[in-house]
């Protein structure tokens, strides 16, 4: 599992990829703004091939200064599992690294 928090490039560094290796999950920011937008999100995710996509830092109700996760759902074209809860049993929905799942997680309340 990979965590990108506030990634500010807006791709991989070619050691970067090497560094990290295998992936079986990822979380990485989509919502622009300070961090990685839809596009480039989606590119990083196609480099790295993990089998589990959680996206994060965009916009919701309580964060409304980030871009909502839309462009990027639509740039990497993935099926997505929109979850009621912000909790995930992610051995549950995993893909494959050709077709990897997007898990949508609630956001807090």
């Amino acid at each position: 599992m990979s965590h990108f928090g506030d990634f500010g490039q807006a791709e991989l560094r070619p050691e970067q990829r090497k560094a990290i290796g295998d992936l079986d999950a990822l979380l990485l920011p989509v919502g622009a703004g300070p961090t990685v937008g839809g596009e480039s999100a989606a590119a990083i995710v196609r480099a790295l091939r993990p089998r589990l996509v959680i996206p994060m830092h965009y916009r919701t109700e309580a964060v409304n200064f980030l871009d909502p996760p839309d462009e990027f759902l639509a740039a990497l074209g993935a099926r997505v599992e929109r979850l009621d809860e912000s909790e995930l049993e992610a051995e549950q929905l995993l893909g494959t690294a050709e077709d990897p799942t997007v898990a949508l997680l609630a956001p807090p309340s």
